[in-house]
């Protein structure tokens, strides 16, 4: 494992420096159009859900309360689960550990792409660990800067490094698509029979949008596998990456000239994908 050799191996939209860019445009946008203030104010300002500030240099903080109206709020829009309550809170109990794995999961990012985890600092105020069966987390485009995971008791700290991982990527494409618009076609549209594609992660058909965003998960997982050089524990292979890929060329319609320009950084970076599918078939 090399110190650094994950922030060189990521997809290029969640590289350190497009973030880097991206987080200085809205920035630069939101104080012409607001005036000055922090990360956290200016994507208040920009989106429905609110997010709580800290250090811009400090980890995310988390939240375990699902008492407090916020964090059940957003932990609701999140999950996407309108009805979530105190049921999914994790037990006082529990919390400790998963505090502590998560943690180290943080370490373990920090270890492999140190340039990567400064910027998740930045971009990432808060992560809600909330229990919901059979989901790992989630994100979503309007609540930039605050993560979902529903921790297992069986996930060490790789494992939730891992989720994290998954999270920070979708958020680097959130904040790609607010400032450039990746998708040309609505995501009502693009859950029609004329925009699914299959999951590169779930392995079922999903909106353009899931299944473009499946990808480059995907494909940022594989690295950090690799780089850990163990087996890939996500449930995102080469071989389904490479059938995502094939999907979404094949439909990129759906996507801007910007977004096409994207889904050509990652076809880039799976130079034995055409090779994959032909043995497949």
């Amino acid at each position: 494992m090399l110190v650094g050799e994950l922030d060189r191996l990521l997809p290029p939209s969640s590289r350190p420096a497009t973030v880097r860019n991206n987080v200085a445009t809205v920035s630069a946008f939101a104080e012409r159009r607001f005036g000055s203030g922090t990360l956290a104010q200016q994507l208040n300002a920009l989106q429905e859900y609110q997010i709580e500030e800290k250090a811009a240099t400090a980890r995310p903080f988390f939240s375990f309360d699902l008492t407090s109206g916020r964090v059940l709020r957003t932990a609701r829009r999140l999950s996407t689960r309108p009805g979530l309550g105190l049921e999914a809170q994790l037990a006082e109990a529990h919390r400790g550990t998963a505090a502590r794995k998560l943690d180290a999961g943080l370490d373990q990012l920090a270890d492999l792409a140190p340039d990567t985890a400064l910027c998740l600092n930045e971009l990432i105020s808060e992560v809600i660990l909330a229990k919901v069966d059979h989901f790992g987390g989630g994100s979503v485009s309007d609540v930039i800067g605050v993560i979902w995971i529903s921790p297992k008791p069986e996930w060490d700290a790789t494992k939730y490094a891992e989720v994290i991982l998954h999270e920070y990527v979708h958020h680097t494409l959130f904040l790609d698509d607010m400032i450039n618009k990746l998708f040309a076609w609505t995501v009502e549209d693009m859950a029609t029979d004329a925009g699914l594609v299959q999951s590169a992660v779930l392995k079922i058909k999903r909106g353009y949008d899931k299944s473009f965003h499946s990808a480059f998960v995907a494909d940022a997982l594989r690295s950090y596998y690799s780089c850990l050089e163990i087996p890939n524990r996500s449930g995102a292979d080469d071989l389904n990456l490479a059938l995502t890929m094939d999907g979404l060329r094949a439909r990129d319609h759906c996507l801007t000239d910007h977004g096409r320009g994207r889904l050509r950084e990652l076809e880039s970076q799976q130079p034995d994908a055409v090779e994959l599918i032909r043995e497949h078939a």
